[in-house]
Formats: C-alpha cells, sequence, structure tokens
C-alpha cells in the first residue's frame, strides 16, 4: 500500500507525459487553436453561473494554450456569474506574470449581456452597439484589443463554453451559422452540438473529466485530471508490473523445486 501510495503521488509533483489516448473531438480543438496566426483575436463566450473552480484547470490549459500562440481574446459574458469567471479564469492561468498579457491590449472582459441566444447574436452583430463600456469603465473604443474589431466578421475563432445543454444550440444559431468565417470550438457536452460537428462545430472538449486530461495532456500544460489520469495509470502500471513479476518468480521457484527434486534422486 505504501509502495501504491509513493508511486500514485508521482505525477502530482511533476507531470510523467505517459502516453494517453486523445480523442478525434480535443484533437481537432487544440488543432484549430494552432492553426491562428500570431495576433489573431478569439471570443470566448462565457455561460457560466459562477467561476469554474472544480474545474479551473482545463480552462487554464485553454486560456495558456491561447496566450502561448500570442493571441488575443475579448471575453463575453451570457450569465451573471460570467464576469467573475472570466476574471477567476485570467487570475489563475496567470497569464499577465507568465506571457505579459496586458489588460485591454491582449485581453478584454466585457459585462454581463442578458438575453442570452439574443445577446449572443447583438455581440456578434456589433461589440460597439452591445457594449458601451468593458468591466473597467473603459469606452469600447479606446480599448486598444477593440480598434480593428468591430463584429464577428473581423474575428476568426470563437470558444464557447456552456453546462447547460442548449446553450450549444443557441452558440450555433448565432456565430458560425451567421458567420461562416468564425471557427466554433466547444467545451461543453458532445451530444449538445453532435449534430453540428465538423460543418459549424470544429472541435470540443467534452465536459468530462477525461476530456479535460486529453487537452492538458495535448497542450502541454498539465493540471490537475492529467494528474489523476496518471496516478491511475501508473497505479496501474505497478500492479501488473507486480503480477507478471510474481508469474516470473513463481515459475522460477517452481523449475528450481523440480531441479532439486530431481537431483536428490
Amino acid at each position: 500500500m505504501v509502495v501504491l501510495f509513493l508511486v500514485a503521488a508521482i505525477p502530482a509533483i511533476a507531470a510523467l507525459r505517459l502516453p494517453l489516448t486523445v480523442s478525434s473531438y480535443t484533437k481537432d480543438f487544440y488543432n484549430e487553436v494552432l492553426k491562428l496566426p500570431a495576433g489573431s483575436v478569439a471570443v470566448f463566450g462565457n455561460t457560466f453561473e459562477v467561476p469554474p473552480i472544480e474545474a479551473r484547470d482545463i480552462y487554464r490549459a485553454v486560456i495558456l494554450s491561447l496566450a502561448s500562440r500570442n493571441l488575443k481574446v475579448i471575453f463575453l459574458n451570457f450569465e451573471a456569474g460570467g464576469v467573475a469567471a472570466s476574471e477567476y479564469i485570467v487570475s489563475y492561468s496567470k497569464v499577465e506574470s507568465l506571457y505579459g498579457w496586458r489588460y485591454g491590449t491582449n485581453y478584454v472582459i466585457f459585462p454581463y449581456l442578458s438575453g442570452q441566444e439574443v445577446a449572443m447574436a447583438a455581440a456578434a452583430a456589433d461589440f460597439y452597439s452591445a457594449y458601451s463600456k468593458d468591466i473597467r469603465g473603459t469606452p469600447i473604443g479606446d480599448i486598444p484589443i477593440m480598434r480593428n474589431v468591430r463584429s464577428f466578421r473581423d474575428i476568426s475563432l470563437a470558444i464557447a463554453q456552456y453546462g447547460i445543454f442548449t446553450f450549444g444550440d443557441m452558440y450555433v444559431r448565432q456565430w458560425p451559422v451567421k458567420y461562416p468565417n468564425v471557427t466554433l470550438l466547444i467545451i461543453g457536452q458532445y451530444y449538445g452540438i453532435a449534430g453540428y460537428y465538423g460543418k459549424n462545430v470544429m472541435g470540443n472538449i467534452d465536459n468530462t473529466a477525461p476530456a479535460f486530461a486529453e487537452y492538458e495532456f495535448l497542450s502541454g500544460f498539465p493540471g490537475e485530471e492529467q494528474t489523476k489520469t496518471e496516478s491511475v495509470n501508473t497505479q496501474a502500471f505497478l500492479v501488473m508490473g507486480m503480477m507478471i513479476g510474481g508469474v516470473i518468480l513463481s515459475a522460477y521457484k517452481r523449475t528450481q523445486k523440480v531441479s532439486a527434486e530431481g537431483g536428490s534422486q
């Protein structure tokens, strides 16, 4: 038991990068992020009701993936808790210290916009009509990241997060269907957007621990789910190794016993 505990603790100290099967949907999500040229602007649509503390590492991995590509991000919030969630994600990811992100230049957070699907449509059609200021009170026209971005016609990538599956339909209807230039990636239940996949939705991190571990592994930004997966796998490898070793040792002892009995005769 002590050995198993010690072995399981290794991934918590340092990611082992053990081989991990990654779904095609998670790979698609990661590859679409890689396609964007440095300096591109992406939208991150939030439908958080509270900050994602329990699943924070997957959002950290996504944001760090964007930052490592030198991409800029506009955070849009369609539930009341979205603003706090957006601020939490940025703070927890430490992108300002790790990648020199500056508010207003590399990212901006806009206030909660009520109306759900109506709000999604309004923001996509014209940021300047949907919002007058950001969460810090800066007029939208004075925000550096927004100077060359008026609507979804001026962006190439949108990442949408949701927990209630009906939001997936809303995002699809109002973003990629109306703006074919926008690649939509989803962080949410796959079954909610399965019918759109490959046409309107080009990547998906399913709202499950295995998918979170997959993206953390692919992106190179390990988090809690990758650590848990590696701990379980490390324990399994140890148990299998012990079982195989036990079989070999048992066979060897039987061989030795037979040899000894034959010699004594």
